[in-house]
């Protein structure tokens, strides 16, 4: 019986080996890497890194004496000789070390390019590794390849296996119709008097270089500019030499026809302008300005595109909130110092990355954070130091926030911040609470609405003035001094006439009633005259 059960593993060990086992070729036979090779490795011609090739036996390394000729590998890396290379199961890219100049990118090994200084486009470089897409996290300026196109930055350059040949973008390479198909910065130039044919994208010259006043050319945007190169730098074609003749002049958006704009000179906020159609779609890309209405936004285009004038180049030096900055692919945030959520702050570009949160803070939004720097990741600036959750008054919760505690804990510890509702919102009334400020309020909801705890139940004792119960919440009326029908007095609980035992001792009431007691009256609404019954006419 053992017999047959070891002959039956034995089986079975030969049943699952050629199950799993993957059948490697032998030396001599086609293969694309080396794990299509027992134990040996995939060769390829000097140069092919990806092909096919045939399954080889690795050399010994210690067999290798033909050092001397260093060679670069498909890996990126240099070996002493190709056998070496081979030994570690390599192929070689080029025969020569990988630190070695090269000329262009066919001397490098694949996902490699020949990195070269800026602005060497035929020169030597360095092979050296392409990053990946996920490495160009911070998009720098625009760059003009060595290829002639243009690019958002040096690494996506590079990513593209090309050298940069210049910062900003290519110039006269990519033709054009309007300035919104060049990049930011750049204007649609075109010859004297074609307004509306094909040109090709430049940059624009800055408006202080442009000495050359008092010979004024008319635009192709029906300005008068004082030169050809203030033309220019407004982004604008000249149509004529001299000045537009009755041009139509404007001052504000509401003189223009629907989507025009009232477009002026950059820095010119206030003056006249001539009406401009809103460009319909602007190129990606960041040159931010400030616009006439405060705001700060991506390029020219953008601003133009909300119908809004350049005021300066950069962003502007105050925004009051978010809204104030730029979207698009950038986030942007109105960054304050710590503290002040309602001033005025400067837009900063959003962290991409912050480290893990080890110093919490309460931010404007009453939210808490790890740090400073996941508050303004989330667009959000800093209130305080420490979380929103403990607080002991409402000087430790951000605006519109009050610090939140249980009804009769005036002077405690709070629940943490918590918005404030907005009154309008606030339709359950006919609830009065006594407030911790000693006011009473209608309800739970106004008084948070306030900012304010709720101290107890029901209205405040002895501290409205009133003149008659019409003054009163329900259940209350207004107590005056006895003998004092028609003076101020407050609002107070009625008591409850099943609760006044001391009868026996009538009062005239101010309504002109008997009563058996004060607090009979008092149950009833009703103030004391004067003690004793009242007298009958």
């Amino acid at each position: 019986m053992k017999k047959y059960r070891v002959r039956i593993i034995f089986l079975l060990f030969i049943f699952y080996t050629a199950l799993f086992t993957t059948e490697c070729k032998e030396d001599g036979e086609n293969c694309k890497n080396y794990t299509d090779c027992n134990s040996n490795f995939c060769e390829n011609d000097v140069g092919d890194c990806n092909g096919e090739g045939t399954c080889q036996t690795k050399p010994d390394l210690e067999d290798c004496t033909d050092t001397g000729n260093p060679v670069c590998g498909c890996d990126g890396n240099t070996y002493s000789s190709e056998c070496a290379a081979h030994a570690n199961g390599v192929n070689v890219a080029r025969e020569v070390a990988c630190e070695e100049t090269c000329t262009d990118n066919s001397d490098c090994p694949s996902e490699y390019y020949c990195e070269k200084t800026a602005g060497d486009c035929d020169g030597e470089g360095t092979c050296q590794i392409k990053p990946d897409e996920g490495d160009c996290r911070n998009i720098g300026g625009l760059v003009c390849g060595c290829d002639g196109n243009t690019y958002e930055s040096e690494c996506e350059a590079q990513i593209a296996g090309v050298n940069v040949a210049s910062d900003g973008a290519c110039e006269g390479t990519e033709t054009c119709t309007v300035n919104y198909d060049c990049y930011a910065g750049q204007y649609c130039t075109k010859d004297t008097g074609d307004c509306d044919g094909e040109g090709t994208c430049q940059t624009k010259p800055d408006l202080e270089d442009c000495t050359d006043t008092g010979n004024p050319v008319c635009g192709c945007d029906g300005n008068t500019y004082s030169s050809e190169c203030a033309a220019h730098a407004n982004g604008v074609n000249v149509l004529h030499e001299g000045a537009c003749e009755g041009e139509e002049t404007c001052t504000d958006n509401s003189e223009c026809s629907s989507g025009d704009y009232c477009g002026k000179d950059v820095g010119d906020c206030d003056g006249e302008g001539t009406c401009v159609k809103k460009p319909d779609s602007c190129i990606p890309g960041e040159a931010l300005v400030c616009g006439c209405d405060g705001k700060t936004y991506l390029s020219e285009c953008a601003a133009h595109a909300n119908g809004v004038n350049v005021a300066s180049e950069g962003v502007c030096e105050t925004c009051t909130d978010n809204d104030d900055c730029p979207e698009g692919l950038y986030d942007y945030n109105c960054e304050k110092a710590v503290g002040d959520c309602e001033g005025e702050g400067t837009c900063v570009k959003s962290p991409d990355s912050c480290e893990p949160g080890e110093d919490p803070v309460c931010g404007c939004q009453g939210e808490t954070y790890g740090n400073e720097c996941l508050a303004h990741q989330d667009g959000d600036n800093v209130f305080r130091k420490g979380t929103c959750e403990t607080c002991t008054d409402n000087s430790d919760c951000p605006p519109d926030f009050f610090c939140d505690k249980d009804t009769g804990n005036c002077n405690g510890e709070g629940l943490g911040c918590a918005e404030k509702p907005e009154p309008e919102d606030c339709t359950e009334t006919g609830s009065p609470v006594c407030g911790c400020d000693g006011n009473t309020y209608d309800s739970y909801c106004l008084a948070q609405a306030s900012g304010v705890n709720v101290a107890s139940e029901g209205a405040c004792e002895g501290e409205e003035t009133c003149t008659d119960n019409s003054d009163c919440s329900s259940g209350y009326y207004c107590e005056k001094a006895v003998g004092d029908c028609d003076g101020e007095g407050t609002c107070q609980t009625k008591p409850d006439s099943g609760d006044c035992t001391e009868t026996g001792s009538p009062v005239c009431g101010c309504d002109g009633n008997t009563y058996n007691s004060e607090c009979l009256a008092q149950a009833a609404g009703v103030n004391v005259a004067s003690e004793g019954a009242c007298e009958t006419m």
